[in-house]
């Protein structure tokens, strides 16, 4: 079980469901909090250390396609275990910009018109600034400090065994989250 606040079983009984609160403003400019749904498979001495899988989008949340992600690693699993989380934006509490969402739908390849994407940042208003990928690494390093204070026989996040792949467009997150961050691979 991943050591987080609000922990309880998933719908799948290999999992732990749990929500990390993260602050809006990582540096503290601007009040608010987020929460962010975090699946963590419970094997917890996979030898290996953690999988972090980042879903593509961009704006795909992760926790909902846990079983699909499952199945195409399952050979890798035996390894690793799989934490799954809905990154900032995504999940529960997601941003809302229909015009955008439907003109690039489900690919990453598909561009939006710039008066959708003026729109959606209307929408979204100055709060937009809080959704980057900057933001996000900032997230994941809470992910796994939250989880290590947490420490007990059950789980944590290692840094030393800890690796984040994605899928779509994530690609150039990971880049980014291992510049400045150590214990990321």
């Amino acid at each position: 079980m991943l050591l987080l606040p609000r922990s309880q079983p998933c719908p799948d009984p290999d999992f732990t469901c749990s929500t990390l609160v993260v602050p809006l403003d990582h540096s503290g400019g601007a009040d608010g909090q987020l929460s962010l749904n975090v699946l963590t498979a419970d094997d917890a001495d996979a030898p290996r250390g953690v999988l972090l899988f980042l879903t593509g989008g961009p704006g795909q949340p992760g926790v909902p396609s846990a079983a699909r992600v499952r199945a195409a690693l399952e050979p890798v699993l035996d390894d690793y275990r799989l934490v799954m989380l809905d990154q900032r934006g995504t999940g529960a509490n997601a941003l809302q910009c229909p015009v955008l969402q439907e003109q690039v739908g489900t690919t990453d390849f598909d561009v939006p018109t710039k008066e959708a994407v003026r729109e959606c940042g209307d929408a979204i208003g100055p709060q937009r600034r809080f959704y980057s990928t900057s933001d996000t690494v900032a997230d994941l390093e809470l992910l796994r400090s939250e989880s290590l204070t947490r420490t007990t026989q059950a789980c944590m996040l290692r840094p030393a065994a800890t690796r984040i792949r994605s899928g779509s467009s994530s690609p150039a997150f990971v880049p980014t989250s291992r510049a400045g961050h150590h214990g990321w691979s």
